[in-house]
C-alpha cells in the first residue's frame, strides 16, 4: 500500500492546493516569457479562476502576435514535467495504478475530475477550464497535461484524443507508459 498517497488522497489542506497552483502559474509564465500576476491573498478559487483567464489571455495573444506556438508547448511540458516528477517522488508513485491515481489527486485541485485506468485510458467529465478556455488554449495548454502524465510516469505518453472545448461531452485521452506501445 502507498501511504504518502493515500494520505494525500484523505485531504490536501488549501494551503497546499494554493502552493500548487502558484507552481502552475510559475511554469505556464516562463513558458510564455511572461511574469506570474499578482496574486496576493486572493483564495483557492479566485487563483483558479485568474489562472484560467490568464493561460486564455497568454494563449491568444501568443497566437495573434504569432509566437512559436511549438516552442512554448515545449517549455509548458518541460516545466510540467518537471513538477510531475516532483509530484511522483512525494507521493511514491511506482505504478500505473498509482500514476492514475496521483493524476486524480492533482487534477482534482485545478477542478477537473480525472478518471484514470490503469490501461491508460482516461476520461474528463468535468472541467473547471472546459467553459473557461477557447479550442486553441485548450490544445497550447494541454503540454502541461502531457508534462505531468509523463513526469508522474517517468516518461509516458499523454494525448487527448476528445476535448471538451471542442463540443465534446467528455475529454478523452491515452497514457502510454514509457516503453510500452497501448494495448
Amino acid at each position: 500500500m502507498n501511504a504518502a498517497l493515500a494520505l494525500a488522497e484523505f485531504h490536501i489542506p488549501s494551503f497546499l492546493k494554493r502552493r500548487e497552483l502558484r507552481r502552475l502559474f510559475t511554469v505556464t509564465a516562463k513558458a510564455f516569457h511572461c511574469e506570474v500576476p499578482s496574486l496576493g491573498s486572493l483564495s483557492y478559487t479566485q487563483t483558479l479562476d485568474l489562472f484560467a483567464q490568464f493561460a486564455e489571455r497568454e494563449s491568444q495573444a501568443a497566437l495573434e502576435e504569432g509566437k512559436d506556438l511549438n516552442a512554448i508547448g515545449e517549455r509548458l511540458y518541460a516545466g510540467a514535467h518537471e513538477l510531475g516528477g516532483k509530484m511522483r517522488r512525494k507521493l511514491r508513485v511506482g505504478t500505473m495504478n498509482e500514476a492514475m491515481r496521483a493524476a486524480r489527486l492533482l487534477y482534482s485541485v485545478i477542478g477537473i475530475n480525472f478518471l484514470g485506468t490503469p490501461r491508460g485510458e482516461v476520461t474528463i467529465n468535468r472541467c473547471f477550464f472546459g467553459e473557461r478556455f477557447s479550442p486553441v488554449t485548450c490544445r497550447i495548454i494541454s503540454a502541461l497535461d502531457a508534462g505531468m502524465m509523463s513526469g508522474l510516469t517517468q516518461g509516458g505518453t499523454f494525448t487527448f484524443t476528445r476535448r471538451m472545448t471542442e463540443g465534446a461531452e467528455t475529454c478523452m485521452a491515452y497514457l502510454i507508459p514509457p516503453g510500452r506501445p497501448y494495448e
